[in-house]
């Protein structure tokens, strides 16, 4: 197999087994903090059309690092030094060398872009850096347990149970998250009142004709989101643990419990 881009830091091994047709892609890649082997794991069914696995880049900074560094040495840049990052050096209990010079600023898009494209694409990188900040904002040290901290304190203030939001992380990957379907709704709820409300909305996908988040980890599938029904405006919510049989399956079940709503 092949990577894009490229990535030879890393070293790959793909354990991930054959499935029968319909039970989906449960291909999942694990790597350990500035570890260099990457497994593949899981299964893939045989009647998958899509030949890919995505996954996000371990240790973004350092990727940039040593592809600048590779970019300027093939344009006569000499370089020097190896590419570092603040993960690898916090494995090896250094500190970031304070910035010499400032080459350039480069501008992140605007904030409702950004979390369209998350909700849009699942994207679990951009989830768990929103996490970091959120603590970063708020004055506290950019962790993922702060950014929960300051997360279930802003909820509260909208009256809802901080209990009720048990997170371990920003994507929703962890199979120690846990969240009540109730509280989800609720969070839709109070979510319609805020300014930033409509461009969260337009950032929700449509499944099923439905403007709807879908959320998944192995045997386990939610849909959260809006749906009118009858000229009213509702808030759900719907969550499967540890189901058996094909995630096709399971989603059409869910699909026909959703439909009642239409």
């Amino acid at each position: 197999f092949r990577t894009e881009p490229t990535m030879p830091y890393l070293v790959f091994k793909s354990e991930v087994l054959n499935a029968p047709a319909g039970t989906g892609d449960k291909a999942y890649i694990y790597l350990p903090a500035a570890g260099k082997l990457m497994y593949l794991r899981g299964t893939y069914a045989i009647d998958q059309t899509k030949k890919t696995v995505s996954a996000a880049i371990p240790d973004p900074a350092f990727d940039v690092a040593l592809r600048l560094s590779d970019t300027l040495e093939k344009l006569g840049v000499k370089v020097s030094g190896e590419p570092q990052s603040t993960t690898i050096l916090a494995v090896k209990g250094q500190q970031v060398t304070p910035i010499a010079k400032e080459l350039t600023t480069i501008l992140s898009p605007e904030l409702s872009k950004m979390v369209y494209w998350l909700n849009q694409k699942s994207l679990n990188l951009y989830a768990e850096q929103f996490l970091i900040t959120i603590a970063l904002k708020a004055g506290k040290e950019p962790t993922t347990s702060n950014g929960v901290k300051v997360l279930q304190h802003y909820w509260k203030t909208k009256g809802i149970d901080p209990y009720t939001l048990n997170i371990f992380d920003g994507s929703g990957l962890s199979p120690g998250n846990r969240v009540t379907t109730l509280t989800m709704a609720r969070v839709l709820q109070s979510a319609k009142k805020e300014s930033w409300y409509k461009d969260f909305y337009d950032s929700l996908p449509i499944y099923n004709d439905m403007k709807m988040k879908s959320g998944s980890i192995s045997d386990v599938l939610a849909y959260t989101g809006y749906q009118t029904y009858k000229g009213r405006e509702l808030c759900f919510s719907i969550i499967v643990n540890n189901y058996s049989g094909s995630t096709k399956g399971i989603k059409e079940k869910m699909f026909r419990v959703l439909d009642e709503m239409k």
